[in-house]
């Protein structure tokens, strides 16, 4: 709610209160990146989006890692992550658009 309202900061105020869960939850984590993202934190965002993909390596993880890291001039760790992606799931659909 917080997030839709562009209360971003609060937002993520909220879920650093979250204490220890956040720090093991991938959705979560995945959350709190795309938050630091919006607040252009880009080496919070991709600090969350790496311990996410650490977590559970799911598709999505990857997908917002790889998008931060190309936003911030990273093309190559981007294009490396991505293939990482390819390779682990070949039939990924969103691997192969970005």
């Amino acid at each position: 709610m917080l997030i839709r309202r562009g209360r971003l900061r609060d937002a993520l105020t909220q879920l650093e209160k979250i204490g220890p869960e956040l720090e093991s939850d991938p959705e979560l984590l995945e959350l709190q990146g795309g938050v630091l993202a919006s607040l252009r934190d880009t080496k919070g965002a991709v600090q969350s989006y790496r311990k996410a993909l650490a977590i559970a390596p799911r598709e999505e993880s990857y997908i917002l890692l790889a998008s931060v890291l190309a936003e911030s001039g990273e093309q190559g760790e981007a294009r490396k992550l991505l293939g990482e992606l390819i390779e682990k799931s070949p039939d990924t659909v969103f691997g192969r658009y970005y």
